[in-house]
């Protein structure tokens, strides 16, 4: 386990000494007031300033020597620029500018005394991913309006998988994805419609082709995923097999290597060393069939295939006679999750 701390930093309270003992670090209007945050009213720092910049890290270097963490995930990283150009049409704080430059400085200034930390963004985007070696999407809303459009029928696993594949393609070499289902904003900024089997499939998107993040529950917003049994060893069973099958957690990971002829069927490939694993997961209330084609260098090796139902923990064999070695017919049941090493 790693421990991460959380820089909610949108700036200072407007009491803070340190306005007064480091105005350098502050960012003013043209008026000579002190910025703020156009949301949370805290006093605006300048993130292109040299000085902030050695104050971060200084900070982060402090954590690690004091506190022995594993590195930091850095809240809302843009709407932090200064007003550099007043005929920008956008708001100065959405122009994220020096971001890149101050996290690549903290992130250095970390592994300096620990050479494995980590910097998580909440920003995804490429000027994010590409100085963090950890990111995730801050749109808080977008899975669960999906899986409303799932609901509706406007939208399909085959659409999601499309995007993960798009996001998969951009990661530069060495960076790593996180993917939620819901996090701590989602209630704040849209709303939660619970832990529906639909939104456990997307979860099993992400323990097997990403870095899962598991949200603990909103006190104000509930259910908490540990209030209901079910939903709790749910998660617990999707852990489990990342642990059993290690590929799902560090193999390559090979999304477009398999087609599917069922919209409703998520599939996608993990491949490490030797072992290559297929994994199918049903966003459908109903029982499908779903014929699976390899690319070239993915077959099967032999007739019959043994396949896991990661929910049921009962492991399945599936024949195969008659169907080519680089494909793969499988019936899922209603929201169903499959393993198979071929």
């Amino acid at each position: 386990m790693r421990v991460l701390l959380d820089m909610v930093i949108h700036g200072f309270n407007e009491k803070s000494p340190l306005i007064k003992e480091r105005p350098e670090l502050f960012v003013r209007t043209e008026a000579g007031a002190l910025a703020l945050h156009p949301t949370w009213k805290s006093v605006t720092t300048d993130w292109a300033a040299i000085a902030y910049q050695q104050y971060m890290v200084d900070l982060v270097r402090h954590d690690v020597r004091e506190y022995g963490i594993d590195g930091d995930r850095v809240d809302a990283a843009t709407y932090k620029g200064p007003g550099w150009d007043a005929n920008v049409a956008r708001p100065a704080y959405r122009s994220g500018s020096a971001a890149p430059e101050l996290m690549t400085a903290m992130l250095q200034g970390m592994r300096e005394l620990k050479p494995d930390a980590v910097l998580l963004s909440e920003v995804f985007g490429p000027l994010y991913y590409s100085v963090c070696n950890l990111a995730h999407d801050n749109q808080t809303e977008a899975p669960q309006f999906l899986l409303e459009k799932m609901e509706a029928g406007e939208m399909t696993a085959a659409s999601y998988k499309a995007h993960i594949a798009n996001v998969f393609d951009a990661l530069p070499v060495g960076a790593n994805r996180v993917f939620y289902t819901r996090n701590h904003d989602t209630s704040w900024f849209y709303h939660f419609n619970g832990y529906t089997p639909r939104f456990m499939s997307m979860e099993a998107v992400h323990a097997f082709f990403g870095i899962p993040e598991v949200f603990g529950g909103d006190p104000k917003h509930g259910p908490h995923p540990e209030a209901d049994p079910t939903v709790y060893a749910r998660y617990q069973k999707l852990f489990a097999a990342r642990r059993e099958y290690p590929e799902l957690m560090r193999g390559q990971t090979l999304l477009r290597a398999v087609d599917a002829d069922n919209p409703h069927i998520f599939t996608g490939l993990r491949r490490a060393h030797d072992r290559l694993t297929l994994v199918a997961i049903s966003f459908s209330e109903k029982e499908e069939d779903v014929s699976i084609r390899l690319s070239a260098g993915a077959v099967r090796t032999g007739n019959d295939l043994q396949v896991f139902d990661v929910l049921s923990g009962e492991t399945l064999s599936v024949n195969q006679a008659g169907q080519k070695s680089d494909a793969v017919r499988l019936r899922l049941k209603p929201f169903q999750v499959l393993i198979s090493r071929l």
